[in-house]
């Protein structure tokens, strides 16, 4: 079970109960979070990401787009984004962990880990290569490759995780629980190598599961009874929760300063958007058209500036608002439950489902992304000629303006074979050689990254 269901027993009954009335194969299908002791501890690559499973949403006339990913029939609890290319996302379920996508969304691969497992319920980088997750069973893992491989951090067998960020390389947070549902905060100087417990309440089903950094210092970590507040980097924290009109659990936040911001979750009545204009010492309830449902559970929240902002629903409903949140619409709709949200410079908001799906919008209109493929206005990567080789080929590129270019190959597995640029260049036509006498045959993938954008290709090696 994802960690938004994480409220208490009452609630997880009754989210059950609706959405098997919704979805008749869902009893088959899902994955609870207390399940799957037997995990493998140890994550290896399966596969080289090389499937795309492109879905266009029909459910209304508007510009949200449903992709399907591999991992078609488990949760996909967070999705994260580096840049307007590279984003993850991860599942709750056995199999494939780990999704990715290097076009914005348009498709995504499987960054397999192995066979058995929990769940995954936090992914963060800091860059296109290095990141962590973690999840179930004191779950916490680091790449340092993008996603092809990823390094054991783990801390506890009977910790649960939901969140993980990172500052820099060195300093990071993982917020959970611990066996007894009580909230548990980690901090690391390191790198994930060693973590230490920086928080740990005394009541119990209060772990916390959303943390939202405000700046360098300024954190605001929340979950079920539990809102909290640091302004020291969580050298000290302070209780906000006894502000918030009780009980609710905080499964969203988001503030656009020190004083303006916004909580999402359930209080079992309906009352799930707070909003507060003075650091939260004082919440105003915001209605919703989700309100009249059952389960009136608000997921997850984004703002993009003091008016325009959206919510996603456990009932199927991505809601929006244009007013600061006094007011909230319906922006699109779907039988699935959506969870968390994601956006990237004002320019695009991905939100991740449930049934293995990523939904995205462009806020502006973008050009150069063509659906299927990674192709930019501002530069082309030709297909290898000859495709098949034996041993040679040549890799070719047009550039438009200069800058920065890596031209990479690699083997199905992930593994780099070959760096073929790493250079500044300007414009023009380019030739690459590459030489495979040294390798075996097989299926190769040839990556040129430019300027913040990539493609990429694949080439056949026959001896």
């Amino acid at each position: 079970m994802s960690k938004k269901f994480k409220l208490n027993f009452l609630y997880l009954f009754l989210i059950t109960a609706f959405i098997l009335l919704k979805q008749n194969e869902l009893s088959s299908q899902w994955i609870s979070k207390e399940d799957g002791r037997s995990y493998n501890r140890s994550l290896n690559i399966l596969s080289f990401p090389h499937h795309n499973f492109p879905k266009q949403n029909n459910f209304n006339n508007n510009d949200w787009v449903s992709v399907q990913t591999p991992s078609h029939v488990y949760y996909m609890t967070e999705v994260f984004f580096i840049d307007s290319l590279f984003g993850w996302a991860c599942h709750a379920g056995v199999g494939i962990g780990i999704v990715k996508t290097t076009d914005g969304g348009v498709s995504w691969d499987s960054v397999q880990f192995g066979p058995l497992g929990d769940y995954l319920s936090g992914i963060h980088f800091i860059d296109r290569y290095t990141g962590w997750t973690c999840g179930s069973n004191g779950t916490i893992r680091k790449t340092t490759d993008g996603g092809f491989n990823w390094i054991n951090q783990d801390f506890l067998f009977d910790t649960r995780f939901y969140s993980v960020y990172f500052k820099n390389d060195l300093t990071g947070y993982v917020s959970g629980g611990n066996e007894n549902y009580r909230s548990l905060l980690l901090k690391t100087s390191n790198g994930g190598t060693n973590w230490t417990r920086i928080y740990t309440s005394l009541t119990n089903f209060s772990e916390i599961e959303e943390q939202y950094w405000l700046n360098e210092a300024t954190a605001w970590f929340g979950g079920p009874y539990t809102l909290l507040k640091t302004t020291n980097s969580g050298e000290s924290f302070i209780d906000m929760y006894q502000y918030v009109p009780p009980p609710y659990a905080v499964l969203g936040i988001y503030f656009l300063d020190n004083n303006t911001g916004w909580i999402s979750g359930n209080d079992g009545s309906g009352h799930n958007i707070y909003k507060t204009t003075n650091g939260g010492f004082n919440w105003v309830f915001q209605d919703n058209p989700a309100s009249p449902f059952a389960f009136p559970q608000i997921n997850d929240i984004k703002f993009i500036s003091k008016d325009t902002g959206w919510t996603t629903a456990l009932v199927g409903y991505i809601l929006k608002t244009t007013n600061g949140g006094d007011e909230w619409l319906v922006d699109d709709s779907s039988d699935i439950e959506f969870s968390e949200l994601a956006t990237y410079h004002n320019k695009k908001i991905w939100c991740s489902a449930d049934f293995g799906q990523i939904w995205y919008l462009n806020l502006r209109k973008t050009t150069g992304i063509n659906s299927g493929s990674s192709m930019v206005n501002d530069f082309h990567l030709f297909q290898n000629y000859p495709n098949p080789f034996n041993p040679s080929t040549v890799i070719k590129f047009d550039l438009r303006n200069s800058g920065f270019v890596k031209l990479k190959v690699y083997d199905i597995n992930g593994k780099l074979v070959k760096t073929l640029v790493n250079e500044f260049l300007r414009p023009g036509t380019f030739e690459i050689a590459f030489d495979g006498s040294s390798l075996s045959s097989g299926l190769y993938f040839y990556l040129l990254d430019y300027d913040t954008k990539v493609e990429t290709k694949a080439m056949v090696l026959i001896k």
